[in-house]
């Protein structure tokens, strides 16, 4: 199999329809090497073929011989069990091919051993009941009539849901969203895969459950599952707060949260460091504001591909910042409001993880050895990743039990791989 190629075929259990004789596939190659896969290919959220195995079977052999056959579209669907991706692949088939009766007579055998009624298979090949009941005169009698839909009807009363995807990667990503999202939760008209996914940004942001008050530790750090109103660590003086509030429209309040919270907890020296939305800039600076004092501003550029904000039609390529204090600052060391990511930001444990060499370069211009990093809105503990890194001691906390929990095995796993001990 080259590169380029897509696996051809699907599991048997969809193929009940006889396969293409010798002579109608040659004649298929010609039309697909002209025109393309005109039809869409239809799969499941495994990347199984549920309908189009010829087509695809055709198009690789063609990509193996060289000839430059486009990408075809697929259209990946949600289906709750094998039924429903047999009967959407029955329904196609009826749609395009006329079969003979001998070949009905062998779909109708097949679909009875599968325990489909008669009623449902006269449906779904839209022949009579009467010439289903002949072609089953050689099938044993007693199989169980095990109907999915409401009433045997060829359709299911609800649709399979569907995601367009044009190419082998966005087929790719179409499944993996489909099977993070659930089935419950697609979206009941069809869908393009940049915008589900969005959907799966946004369930991930939900907490997976309420906070549970568990704390894990490690050598010079503490991970607690708690919400920042909550979180108690009297006696514990920190010398910067570094973190990244939820920016959106739900999340302004966090930054009040965060300003209260370095009230009670930051060294009358220290400063705290927040991370920035554009959308809602001035509602975040504000809530930040009600507590705390201005002290500066700086941007991370980031040399990936720029953000769209398609509300304001809008790329952006950096990440603003703030620096705060509790009062009166009286810097020690020189800092640069500058800094250049070197990556994007990864999103493999988290959909507002940030990128770890900023973060670093943050917390060494800001810090000292032995200093208290602090991070109340944890999320997969980039943060904290980045302060023992540097030798700083680090407290987080998340709301999240989920985050939480991936933060603190995050944090561990650092440990084990980089102490000598």
């Amino acid at each position: 199999m080259t590169k380029r190629q897509t696996p051809a075929g699907s599991p048997k259990e969809f193929q009940v329809y006889p396969e293409l004789s010798p002579e109608e596939f040659a004649a298929l190659r010609p039309s697909i090497a002209t025109n393309g896969i005109i039809v869409p290919v239809e799969v499941d959220d495994d990347g199984n073929i549920v309908d189009g195995h010829h087509r695809v079977r055709a198009w690789n052999e063609l990509r193996a011989e060289g000839v430059r056959v486009p990408e075809y579209e697929r259209k990946v669907r949600a289906y709750a069990n094998d039924d429903e991706k047999l009967e959407q692949a029955l329904h196609l088939n009826q749609l395009r091919r006329h079969l003979t009766p001998d070949q009905r007579q062998e779909v109708v055998k097949e679909l009875r051993n599968r325990g489909w009624s008669a009623r449902r298979i006269a449906d779904v090949l839209d022949v009579g009941k009467s010439t289903v009941g002949r072609d089953l005169s050689t099938v044993p009698n007693g199989t169980v009539d095990t109907v999915t839909g409401l009433d045997g009807r060829q359709r299911p009363a609800r649709r399979p849901q569907t995601v367009a995807a044009f190419s082998t990667k966005e087929e790719e990503r179409a499944r993996a969203a489909m099977k993070e999202l659930g089935i419950e939760n697609m979206p009941s008209r069809p869908i393009r895969v940049g915008p589900l996914e969005k959907r799966v940004k946004a369930q991930r942001v939900l907490p997976s459950g309420p906070p549970t008050g568990e704390e894990n530790s490690g050598g010079t750090w503490l991970v607690e599952c708690a919400g920042i109103d909550d979180w108690n660590i009297d006696g514990a003086g920190i010398d910067l707060i570094l973190t990244e509030p939820l920016y959106s429209c739900d999340g302004i309040d966090t930054y009040f949260q965060l300003g209260e919270f370095a009230k009670k907890y930051l060294n009358p020296d220290g400063l705290v460091i927040a991370y920035l939305g554009k959308v809602h800039f001035r509602e975040t600076i504000e809530g930040l504001f009600e507590n705390l004092e201005y002290v500066w501003l700086g941007a991370i550029v980031q040399n990936s591909r720029p953000s769209k904000i398609h509300s304001k039609k809008m790329e952006g390529g950096f990440r603003p910042y703030v620096i705060c204090s509790l009062g009166d600052y009286e810097p020690k060391r020189w800092m640069y409001d500058t800094i250049i990511s070197p990556s994007a930001p990864e999103k493999d444990l988290h959909p507002y993880q940030q990128t770890l060499e900023p973060l670093k370069e943050i917390i060494e211009m800001a810090t000292e050895p032995g200093d208290l990093v602090c991070d109340p809105f944890l999320g997969s503990g980039t943060t904290g990743v980045a302060a023992i890194a540097l030798g700083r001691d680090f407290y987080g906390c998340d709301i999240d039990p989920r985050s939480a929990k991936e933060a603190s095995d995050r944090l561990t796993e650092w440990e084990l791989e980089n102490n000598d001990s």
